[in-house]
């Protein structure tokens, strides 16, 4: 959180933009209006933390705007505006911090990325000079170890620490065994929405469970294994291209279906390309058959045993171009993004 987000990646940024005469300059007024536009027009899924701040107020963004900003948006936005050996330079750090944050990291990616770091640090003196090699810079050469035998960034980055420690101070309100009041109402609040959304049946429950929480919780859903369908489907008659695709699936054409706009699986939401069309996020993306990404057009759930559920999925045709020459020997960041699922439940 501090050396990577607040460090590096705020200090690599701050370099381009106060570096009036380098080649690497970006501040200039026109440059920058253009990297805002092209970052204020991104629509992020919801998993992300954070929506697109103003590039003008970088100064001032928090570490979890540093995140998104380096793992999914500093590259689209500075193509073609920053020389593309500069462009791959900070690809570098993208790469690097995508391994750093995966759940796991077999001990083959774990020195890829430590040789990727090592070349960062070296193109980062090459680049900007001796006098820009501040501490958080040398870090990342030792980021190896820490992982090694501490396990992957995110295992013991300060977000969720310093997220409860501001949840539990709001929950304190009397004057004795204050520690003890804190931590029984934080437990109990955690638990409150996993409890309310599976056994809550009535309406005046849910009521009460939501001023309690002081958020709304899931009136209407329907439950199918690790998936959860959000409102109340709608009746629909397949069109004969939908019902091709979905006798791929099934042995028979189908009745009209219940459709869905949205839904939520392991925890992450996703929404057909309709619902998101107005929204200032888009939850339509997914990964289909490994390498393959495409919009979701329906979500369908079929009466009888199970409930089992589709999505209709139009695929994407991705140009195959590399980002960058080969000389440079990068890990694609942009293939890594949150995508969802696609199959028969």
């Amino acid at each position: 959180m501090h050396s990577i987000l607040l460090g590096n990646g705020k200090h690599h940024l701050t370099i381009l933009n106060e570096s009036p005469g380098k080649l690497y300059y970006i501040g200039a007024d026109v440059t920058m209006g253009a990297i805002n536009n092209r970052l204020m027009t991104i629509r992020p899924p919801t998993s992300l933390p954070r929506m697109p701040r103003d590039f003008f107020s970088y100064a001032s963004w928090k570490a979890n705007e540093w995140l998104v900003w380096i793992l999914f948006f500093a590259v689209p936005c500075l193509l073609e505006l920053l020389p593309i050996e500069y462009v791959a330079h900070l690809n570098m750090l993208t790469s690097v911090l995508h391994i750093f944050l995966k759940k796991s990291i077999s001990p083959e990616e774990l020195n890829a990325a430590h040789i990727v770091a090592l070349r960062y640090v070296f193109l980062f003196q090459q680049y900007f000079g001796r006098e820009q090699m501040v501490i958080n810079v040398h870090l990342l050469m030792h980021m190896k170890n820490s992982i090694k035998y501490l396990g992957p960034s995110w295992t013991n980055m300060a977000f969720g620490f310093e997220g409860a420690n501001k949840r539990m101070l709001e929950m304190k309100k009397g004057t004795s065994s204050v520690a003890q009041e804190m931590v029984s109402k934080y437990l109990s609040f955690r638990a409150l929405p996993l409890l309310c959304n599976k056994f809550a049946s009535s309406r005046e429950t849910l009521k009460f469970c939501e001023k309690l929480s002081g958020r709304p919780l899931l009136k209407s859903v329907l439950r199918v294994e690790n998936i959860v369908l959000v409102g109340k489907g709608k009746r629909t008659t397949l069109s004969d291209e939908e019902n091709a695709c979905l006798l791929t699936k099934v042995s028979a054409p189908q009745k009209p279906v219940l459709t869905y706009d949205k839904f939520f699986m392991d925890g992450v939401r996703f929404a057909t390309a309709a619902h998101c069309q107005a929204a200032a996020k888009d939850d339509s993306f997914v990964s289909v058959s490994g390498e393959s990404r495409g919009i979701i057009q329906k979500i369908l759930c079929l009466e009888g045993s199970g409930h089992p559920t589709y999505l209709l999925v139009r695929e994407l045709v991705l140009s195959e171009t590399p980002l960058f020459d080969d000389e440079f020997g990068r890990l694609s960041p942009l293939q890594k993004v949150p995508f969802g699922c696609y199959g028969d439940s």
